[in-house]
C-alpha cells in the first residue's frame, strides 16, 4: 500500500479556507458559523470539551501532543471523545475552518476562525472555547475543515 493509500480515510489537510469555501459551494454544502461550531462542541449545558469536562486523554478522547504524529481517521476515538450531539472528532486532529470573521476591536479582520485543534496541539488548544486566528490564504498540514448541511441563512 502506499503513503496515499493509508490517508484515504483521513480528514482533508493542507486546505486553505479559499479552498474549503469553494469545495462547499460545489457540494452545495457550507461551512459552519463559529457559534454552531462550539454550540456541537459544547452543547447546551457548556462543557469544555465535547465529551465533558474531563481533561483529554490522548488514548481516550482525541488525537493531540503529537501522539500519533499524524492524523487519524475520524470517529477514532469514538463514542467516548463524541459531543453531546455525537459528533466526533471537534477536538484534536485537525484545526477546522469556520465560515466566521475573527473580531478585532474597532479594525478590519482579514483573518478567518479555526476551531478544535490539532494532532500536533497542547491540551489547552482542545478546549471548545479556543479559537485561533488564520489568514484564509494559509495552508497548513494541522487545518482542515467540516461541512454544515446548506439551510440558507444558519440564524448567526
Amino acid at each position: 500500500r502506499s503513503r496515499i493509500d493509508d490517508r484515504l480515510h483521513h480528514p482533508v489537510v493542507c486546505v486553505s479556507w479559499f479552498d474549503a469555501q469553494a469545495y462547499c459551494e460545489w457540494a452545495g454544502l457550507r461551512l459552519p458559523a463559529e457559534k454552531e461550531w462550539e454550540k456541537a462542541a459544547r452543547g447546551t449545558d457548556g462543557r469544555a470539551y465535547p465529551w465533558g469536562n474531563e481533561q483529554p486523554q490522548s488514548n481516550k478522547h482525541a488525537n493531540f501532543d503529537m501522539r500519533h504524529g499524524k492524523t487519524t481517521p475520524p470517529g477514532q476515538f469514538s463514542p467516548a471523545g463524541d459531543s453531546p450531539y455525537g459528533v466526533s472528532d471537534l477536538a484534536g486532529n485537525v484545526w477546522e475552518w469556520t465560515s466566521s470573521w475573527f473580531d478585532t476591536r474597532g479594525g478590519i479582520s482579514r483573518t478567518r476562525v479555526v476551531r478544535g485543534g490539532a494532532w500536533s496541539s497542547e491540551t489547552i488548544n482542545l478546549c471548545s472555547t479556543y479559537r485561533l486566528d488564520v489568514d484564509p490564504m494559509l495552508r497548513f498540514n494541522t487545518v482542515g475543515f467540516r461541512v454544515a448541511a446548506h439551510l440558507g441563512d444558519a440564524g448567526f
